[in-house]
């Protein structure tokens, strides 16, 4: 019987590393791989790549939806906060930000259903500003009189890198160029943070 502690002591272990290796390095080395493709042939970190309308020849992904306009920012927060402008449709579909930190993990999500249900959006001003910081950062990411002055939300990343993925739904008879120019107001830029 002792004869087999070795060995099932030694599988125990590397079965332990493999399992730590996939839950903490795996997710990392992912979305590292992801940010640097995206920033190699997009415009670059806190700067959004609006993504090409799909088609039948689109094969970025196996199955691309062409019920849906996408575009991306990849966020750096080391030397700043980040602010993104997110339209919302007009003509009734669906919007949404997701945001993504540096291990994978979708952190928060911000839809147009959302905001028309706080409050946020009304028949003039179809778009909400929101303001991300880092949270283990030591400056404060907003002021309050700088929320007032037309930053709707602040949120908070759990790492200084990760994605923020913009999805605008196609729906009913608008124009494809109508939504594909209001899905392009989404802007993403560093800002100053607050001493």
């Amino acid at each position: 019987m002792r004869q087999w502690l070795a060995p099932i002591a030694g599988g125990l272990v590397a079965a332990g590393l493999g399992f730590w290796l996939v839950l903490n390095w795996v997710p990392g080395f992912l979305m590292d791989k992801a940010l640097g493709r995206l920033t190699s042939f997009g415009p670059g970190y806190n700067q959004v790549f609006h993504g090409p309308i799909t088609d039948e020849t689109s094969r970025r992904v196996v199955r691309p939806s062409p019920d849906i306009l996408y575009s991306v920012c990849a966020y750096d927060l080391t030397e700043s906060n980040v602010e993104l402008s997110v339209p919302w449709p007009s003509d009734g579909s669906y919007a949404s930000v997701s945001f993504y930190d540096a291990n994978t993990n979708n952190f928060e999500v911000v839809s147009d259903r959302q905001q028309e249900q706080l409050g946020n959006i009304d028949g003039d001003e179809a778009e909400t500003s929101i303001v991300l910081f880092h949270m283990r950062s030591t400056a404060t990411p907003v002021t309050i009189a700088a929320l007032r002055d037309g930053r709707d939300m602040q949120i908070a990343s759990p790492t200084s890198t990760g994605l923020a993925l913009y999805r605008r739904v196609l729906m009913g008879d608008t124009p494809i160029e109508q939504v594909d120019q209001e899905r392009r107001a989404f802007s993403c830029n560093a800002i100053a943070t607050n001493s």
